[in-house]
């Protein structure tokens, strides 16, 4: 295990020199900025970001062989685990959603909890989805999904 994240870390010593070089270091500081954002961001929240990190790992590989064989795989492998947390996010919301449509008729929504178009509030709480009054795309997400995620950044 020592000997891999070692291996890993001499791996990135020139990784700056080959972005600078084909273009791409601000793709890497897109990513670190990406993974800032995952690292504060609301459990709810990180949903939403997985498609955005897993395109920016993609373009990271598109350099191939140029990237260090250690670099190109553990970028492969990141963005092989994203791919099945998306998967298994996007059974959870079907299985989510399909329930609530059950449960209220066909409707999520009813009249009290209908989000004013104007104002971005509830008349049941008065919190706005930016406040935190929501949000997470419908969904709440799992303590293990999140760990899940957690892991993959």
């Amino acid at each position: 295990e020592l000997k891999e994240r070692v291996d890993f870390i001499r791996a990135g010593f020139d990784l700056n020199d080959l972005l600078a070089a084909q273009g791409k270091l601000a793709d890497k500081k897109d990513i670190q900025g990406t993974l800032e954002n995952m690292r504060v961001a609301k459990a709810a929240d990180l949903v939403s970001m997985i498609p955005v990190l897993k395109l920016q790992l993609e373009s990271l590989t598109s350099l191939g062989d140029l990237l260090h064989l250690t670099l190109l795989d553990t970028f492969e492998q990141s963005i092989t685990d994203l791919e099945v947390v998306a998967t298994e996010v996007s059974k959870i919301k079907a299985t989510v959603g399909a329930t609530e449509s059950v449960k209220a008729g066909g409707s999520v929504r009813t009249r009290r909890t209908a989000k004013s178009s104007r104002s971005g509030r509830t008349a049941r709480s008065g919190r706005s989805k930016a406040s935190g009054g929501g949000g997470g795309e419908g969904i709440s997400v799992a303590p293990e999904m999140v760990a899940k995620i957690r892991h993959v950044q």
